[in-house]
C-alpha cells in the first residue's frame, strides 16, 4: 500500500525531534516502511530521513501554518493523479484532507475545546482516546497513534536514584509549579524538572521555590538519550496538569515514555480526569509507586505503545478490521 504521511512543519521530524508529534512522524514512517509499505513523507527541511521512504521537503517555518499550506500546494498534483492510496494526516490544520477529500485518517491532537476554529475533515477523524471521542462526537473513531522506540524499555542494569522526574514544557497548563509545591509538601526527596521554559513567570516561580528547598532542580532541555536515562533511573514520574476548568489533554506522550521505561507514574492535577481512562491500572499513587513491578509495567505498556503494536493498530484501522 502506498501511504502519504503529512504532519506539522514548525519543527523537524525524527526520533530525536522537538516534540511528541515530530517524534511520532519519524517513528511512524520507519515503522510503516519496515512492514513493506511504500511511504511518501511530506516533511520540513532538515528532518531525519528514513532511507526507505520517499521524502518531499517543504519549508521549515517558525509559525507552523505556512509550511502546511505549502505542503498542500506541493501535493495538489499528487491528489489529482491519485498517486497515493491513503493519507495519514498528523498535521494541525488538516488542509489536505478537508479541502481535497483524500481517503485517510486525520488525528486530532488536543481537546477540541482548545482547538476552537480548526476545520475537521468530514470523515476519517481519529481520536487518541475514548475521552476525546466523547468530546468530538460519535462520527469520530479511536486509534491511539502513540509509540516509542526500543530505548524506552525497562533495564534491571540501571541503578535507581531517589529522584522523581517531571517532563514537559514549563508553562502554566502543564503544572510544574504545582508539582514543585507537591514535592516540597510530600515525602518526595527530590524532583528534577526536564524541559524548555515557555513561560518566564512560571520559571520565576520555580526559582523562588528552589531558593527555599533543596528538593528541586531545573535541568532545562536535554537530549533524547539523557531523557531516557533520566526515566530509567528515576524513583518515579510526576505529572500535574492544570488546564483551565472544562479543558484537558486527550493523551500524554511523556507518560507513555515513562511507563514503557517501567517508571512508576503519578498523575495528580486539576485536569487529570482523561488519564485514568487512557492509562488505567498502570498509574500509581505516591504510596504504591515504590512497590511497582517495573519490568511488568514496561512489558504491559510496550504491548500497547511499541512501534510494532501501534503500526498493527493503524493497519487494522485502515483495513477496517
Amino acid at each position: 500500500m502506498k501511504l502519504l504521511v503529512i504532519g506539522p512543519t514548525r519543527y523537524q521530524w525524527g526520533a530525536d525531534g522537538y516534540g511528541g508529534v515530530e517524534r511520532l512522524c519519524g517513528l511512524l514512517i520507519g515503522g510503516l516502511a519496515a512492514r513493506g509499505h511504500t511511504v511518501i513523507a511530506l516533511a520540513p527541511e532538515g528532518s531525519v530521513m528514513d532511507p526507505r521512504a520517499v521524502w518531499i521537503h517543504v519549508p521549515l517555518d517558525s509559525v507552523g501554518e505556512y509550511g502546511e499550506v505549502e505542503a498542500y500546494r506541493v501535493l495538489r498534483g499528487m491528489v489529482e493523479k491519485r498517486d497515493v492510496d491513503f493519507v495519514l494526516d498528523l498535521s494541525h490544520k488538516h488542509i489536505l484532507r478537508w479541502k481535497e477529500g483524500w481517503p485517510g485518517f486525520s488525528w486530532i491532537w488536543h481537546d477540541p475545546y482548545v482547538d476552537v476554529g480548526v476545520k475537521l475533515p468530514k470523515d476519517g477523524v481519529m481520536c487518541l482516546s475514548e475521552w476525546q471521542r466523547g468530546r468530538l462526537g460519535s462520527a469520530a473513531a479511536v486509534c491511539d497513534i502513540h509509540m516509542v522506540g526500543e530505548a524506552y524499555r525497562y533495564s534491571a542494569e540501571r541503578p535507581l536514584t531517589q529522584a522523581w522526574r517531571w517532563l514537559g514544557r514549563l508553562d502554566r497548563d502543564k503544572g510544574p509549579v504545582e508539582a514543585a509545591r507537591l514535592a516540597v509538601e510530600a515525602w518526595v526527596p527530590h524532583i528534577d524538572f526536564i524541559g524548555p521554559t515557555h513561560d518566564s513567570a512560571v520559571h520565576a516561580e520555580l526559582m523562588h521555590i528552589m531558593q527555599s528547598s533543596h528538593k528541586i532542580c531545573l535541568w532545562g532541555e536535554v537530549s533524547e538519550v539523557e531523557k531516557v536515562e533520566s526515566l530509567l533511573n528515576a524513583a518515579g514520574h510526576l505529572y500535574t496538569p492544570q488546564f483551565p476548568p472544562g479543558i484537558s489533554e486527550a493523551h500524554s506522550m511523556k507518560t507513555v515514555e515513562a511507563l514503557c521505561c517501567g517508571t512508576p507514574t503519578v498523575i495528580q492535577g486539576r485536569s487529570s480526569e482523561p488519564y485514568g481512562e487512557v492509562f488505567g491500572d498502570m498509574l500509581d499513587s505516591f504510596a504504591t509507586a515504590g512497590s511497582r513491578d517495573r519490568a511488568a509495567l514496561s512489558q504491559q505498556a510496550r504491548a500497547i505503545w511499541s512501534v510494532d503494536a501501534t503500526i498493527e493498530r493503524i493497519e487494522e484501522a485502515i483495513h477496517g478490521d
